[in-house]
């Protein structure tokens, strides 16, 4: 009698534990979407191939975001030209985003812009005109790790 109340005990605790562990939206910031967490890049070149311009968004569950930008300078960049110049630029805050718009505060300043999101593609659009992120990938991963190891080489 005792070992079956004690498998009956064990299968509670473990039917508890298991209702217990919630996915990560129970983490998600009551004014979050949860369509808009996760890593985003973008990447763009000048008509030249003299700049490059790189950033790296993290969007956060818990309405927190970290930025990071890379601004590359050289010649032939789009084709596997040489490097001069990098600067990196980071920046963190929180944000909201709800009902197509999101909020971002950091250091004070408050930036408000519509977003969507199609797939692996976030637009973010405001009166400037629109900007599309994709959501990072191991090709993009490997573009910001080349541009952090240059950076940190030569700064």
């Amino acid at each position: 009698m005792k070992k079956l109340f004690l498998i009956s005990l064990l299968g509670m605790i473990a039917s508890l534990s298991f209702i217990s562990c919630g996915d990560d939206d129970d983490d998600l910031a009551k004014d979050v979407d949860k369509n808009i967490v996760g890593e985003w890049a973008m990447v763009t070149y000048d008509d030249y191939g003299t700049n490059l311009y790189m950033e790296r968004m993290n969007l956060k569950a818990n309405g927190s975001f970290t930025i990071t930008d890379y601004d590359a300078y050289g010649q032939g960049l789009f084709s596997g030209g040489s490097v001069s110049h990098v600067e990196k630029t980071e920046y963190s805050g929180t944000y909201t985003a709800v009902s197509g718009q999101l909020k971002m505060i950091a250091n004070g300043k408050t930036v408000t812009c519509y977003y969507s999101v199609n797939g692996n593609s976030l637009t973010l659009s405001g009166s400037d005109g629109a900007v599309t992120y994709d959501k990072m990938d191991s090709d993009i991963e490997e573009a910001f790790n080349s541009a952090e190891k240059w950076y940190q080489n030569h700064k």
